[in-house]
C-alpha cells in the first residue's frame, strides 16, 4: 500500500492501521528508497528530510520500522561514501533512536540500469561495508532489511551473513 506521509493526519495514520489489521495483516514496515548521499545537495537533503518524517509517521502509527537505502555518490571512494554516510545518518540514526523506530537498510546495490551503472546507487552492498556502517553508527536501531538474492547476484556468499549480522547478532542489529 502506498502512503503519502506529506501533509498526513493522525486520523489518516490510523485509518491505514485499521485498514490492514481488518484483513488480518499487520504493517512490518514503512519503505522509502531515495539516495540520500546523492551529489545532488538539494536531492540529498529533501531524501533525508523524507526519512526523518517516515521515523514520525512510523512511530505514531505504532510501526516502528522503515526500510530504506543509504545511498551513494558514485563519483566518490567508498571510504568517502562511508564519510559522507556518517555525516548524512548519524542525526537520521539518532532521531530513529529517539522515536524508538528501527531502520532496516536494504542491502542491494543498485546498479541494474545504465543511471545506475557502473557502481550502483547503494553504498550497503557488502559485509566490509555493512561492519564498516556499522562500526562508524553503532546502534541498536540500525540494522540490515537482508535479502539474499543481493549478495547471489554479486556471487558471493548469500548465507554466512545471515550469521553475523542476524537480529540478535553481536551487533545488536
Amino acid at each position: 500500500m502506498d502512503i503519502d506521509i506529506d501533509g498526513i493526519t493522525q486520523e489518516k495514520m490510523d485509518y491505514y492501521v485499521k485498514y490492514a489489521a481488518d484483513r488480518d495483516v499487520k504493517i512490518s514496515s514503512l519503505g522509502y528508497y531515495p539516495n540520500p548521499l546523492d551529489a545532488d545537495l538539494e536531492a540529498r537533503k529533501v531524501a533525508a528530510g523524507h526519512i526523518m518524517a517516515l521515523i514520525d509517521v512510523s512511530a505514531a502509527m505504532g510501526v516502528n520500522m522503515i526500510t530504506t537505502f543509504i545511498g551513494k555518490d558514485k563519483a566518490k571512494t567508498v571510504e568517502e561514501n562511508l564519510e559522507l554516510y556518517k555525516d548524512i545518518w548519524t542525526p537520521i540514526v539518532r532521531h530513529a533512536e529517539t522515536k524508538k523506530v528501527k531502520i532496516g537498510i536494504e542491502n542491494c546495490p543498485m546498479y541494474f540500469t545504465k543511471d545506475e551503472f557502473p557502481g550502483g546507487n547503494n553504498l550497503a552492498s557488502t559485509p566490509y561495508i555493512w561492519r564498516k556502517m556499522f562500526e562508524l553508527i553503532p546502534s541498536d536501531y540500525l540494522g540490515l532489511n537482508y535479502d539474499p538474492s543481493h549478495p547471489y547476484l554479486l556471487m558471493s556468499d548469500y548465507v554466512k551473513p545471515v550469521y553475523e549480522f542476524y537480529v540478535g547478532a553481536a551487533h545488536g542489529k
